[in-house]
């Protein structure tokens, strides 16, 4: 199975919390999304799964985010502590880390309807960056 990735990195200042010690750093948070499948060819509708991973360098960060769809539909806003069980007790030692968050499942295409659809992974905080598309080809069989 082929996954299609791409990294967008950008340096941000957030907070995060470390038990009752709050520190202000700053963090690096990268969104992927994949379609599973990445083609289909069969019986429609066909469902497909869009999975993404958040990776961040500091543990604990918190990040809302949502999935938005080639369609124009716009999935409902999660929040996601990136890391949680990864926060390590001494603050000063700090690494990548990545998380699986919410799948968007979607029933995709009808009969003579054949295309590339897709959907992106976009965090909304602590910064506003989205993943590359998720694209899935459907030839549907009539």
């Amino acid at each position: 199975m082929i996954r299609i990735r791409l990294i967008l990195l950008a340096a941000i200042t957030v907070s995060t919390q470390f038990g009752l010690l709050a520190a202000q750093a700053t963090a690096a948070v990268l969104p992927t999304a994949t379609a599973h499948p990445l083609n289909y060819v069969g019986n429609c509708p066909v469902p497909v799964e869009f999975v993404g991973h958040i990776t961040t360098t500091i543990p604990g960060t918190l990040v809302e985010y949502r999935w938005e769809r080639s369609d124009g539909n716009i999935g409902k806003t999660l929040r996601a502590t990136i890391g949680r069980a990864a926060i390590p007790p001494d603050t000063a030692r700090r690494g990548n880390v990545t998380d699986p968050i919410a799948s968007d499942n979607w029933r995709l295409a009808l009969p003579g309807k054949n295309g590339s659809y897709s959907s992106t992974l976009h965090i909304l905080t602590p910064f506003d960056i989205r993943s590359a598309p998720a694209v899935v080809r459907v030839n549907c069989r009539d």
